[in-house]
């Protein structure tokens, strides 16, 4: 079954795409790049919570949003025949395999791992050497990779506003 976009449609879903696409890479990315550090400054159980529920927050949502953004862009590349709206579709939708592989396979768990382990040496209020360690070099190797999830969505957007001015 197909259907008719207008041109006005079409230049109201780019914009409403590009404007999502940019404001869930900024999201993403401030993940990285603030969230990230500041959790490194605390103490590991503390750290490992605040990890936690951030991630419970956006672990949905973000993700979404950008299969969203590409699941658009690529409807506007086949039916403008835009190279470059079928590029932000692909970068937007590399998300997935980015996520489900390297953050959700290698990390996620190891992560909640040592907060189980955190919340049970609460008790007794120790956490080793090891195991401060690791959790700190996890929660940072976390939002190393995670720039490799808003990075390319955030040329996706670029190219979705570069695309509504040219």
């Amino acid at each position: 079954m197909s259907f008719h976009l207008s041109k006005e449609s079409q230049t109201a879903l780019l914009a409403t795409t590009a404007l999502a696409s940019t404001t869930a890479a900024a999201l993403n990315l401030s993940l990285s790049l603030i969230l990230t550090p500041r959790l490194l400054e605390l103490p590991t159980p503390l750290m490992l919570r605040a990890w936690q529920r951030a991630h419970a927050r956006t672990e949905a949502p973000l993700p979404l949003s950008t299969l969203a953004c590409g699941a658009s862009y690529a409807l506007l590349a086949h039916r403008t025949g835009s190279r470059a709206l079928a590029a932000a579709a692909a970068l937007c939708l590399s998300v997935l395999p980015w996520t489900r592989l390297l953050m959700r396979r290698r990390l996620d768990a190891e992560i909640a791992r040592l907060a189980d382990e955190a919340n049970a040496a609460r008790a007794t209020q120790e956490v080793s050497a090891a195991q401060e360690a690791s959790a700190k070099w996890l929660v940072d190797q976390w939002g190393v990779y995670n720039l490799g999830r808003g990075v390319p969505v955030l040329v996706a957007g670029a190219i979705g506003v570069f695309s509504l001015v040219l």
